[in-house]
């Protein structure tokens, strides 16, 4: 019991250190009015009807969950739809699963792009950063719809944290970290190909003959 007593205070302890540097106390901060201004309008359209593009992801986790007459659209990527199904065999309704699956990666969104610009520039510049994405319209348009389209980022943003990296410190496993996190991309949304295509582009601007033979891009 004393043991655990003592786990606890020196965890306790941790987090209060980390959180009086200013800069992780404003993140923290900023997460939490992403939160709760995602939140509120979440529970303020939660009665509107589904769009188009919701019901398609919808009725596929269902025929997948249920076995529910649907087929499924060639052009929706299927991890989304898949968690989805998970979620609905488990009992859990619409408004739990638009929360899981796109309130919330709404929020890691705001984390992860200050993630990025810290890496690409510095604190400050990643604070601006995640505040924009935190009151971003279109992010608060689409936070309470069914739809890939945040996981997708997420994904698409860690890919590009992983590569810049990777170019400033030469470290083949982000490279392949890189490479991961386009792929599940991918797997949620077929624009996260872009990506890829942005990093091909880069490469061949930077590297030029050269890049076919850095091993550590064939990972990717």
């Amino acid at each position: 019991m004393i043991e655990e007593k003592n786990v606890i205070e020196s965890r306790f302890n941790i987090v209060k250190t980390w959180l009086k540097n200013p800069y992780n106390a404003a993140l923290v901060g900023i997460i939490a009015f992403a939160f709760f201004l995602r939140l509120y309008f979440f529970i303020k359209v939660s009665g509107q009807p589904l769009w188009w593009d919701e019901a398609e992801y919808g009725a596929t986790a269902k025929h997948w969950a249920f076995g529910v007459p649907y087929d499924m659209n060639p052009q929706r990527l299927p991890l989304f739809q898949f968690l989805g199904a998970i979620m609905l065999w488990f009992g859990l309704g619409e408004i739990a699963l638009k929360f899981v699956l796109t309130l919330i990666p709404s929020v890691f969104l705001v984390f992860v792009i200050y993630l990025l610009s810290k890496e690409m520039f510095d604190k400050k510049i990643g604070l601006i950063a995640a505040i924009l994405a935190a009151v971003s319209w279109t992010f608060l348009f689409w936070t309470p719809r069914f739809q890939p389209d945040f996981f997708s980022m997420i994904f698409q943003v860690l890919s590009v944290l992983f590569m810049w990296r990777y170019w400033k410190n030469d470290k083949s496993k982000d490279v392949v970290l890189a490479g991961v996190f386009a792929a599940l991309g991918l797997h949620f949304k077929i624009s996260a190909l872009l990506v890829p295509v942005v990093f091909l582009v880069f490469i061949l601007i930077k590297d030029r003959l050269s890049a076919f033979k850095n091993r550590n891009y064939y990972y990717f």
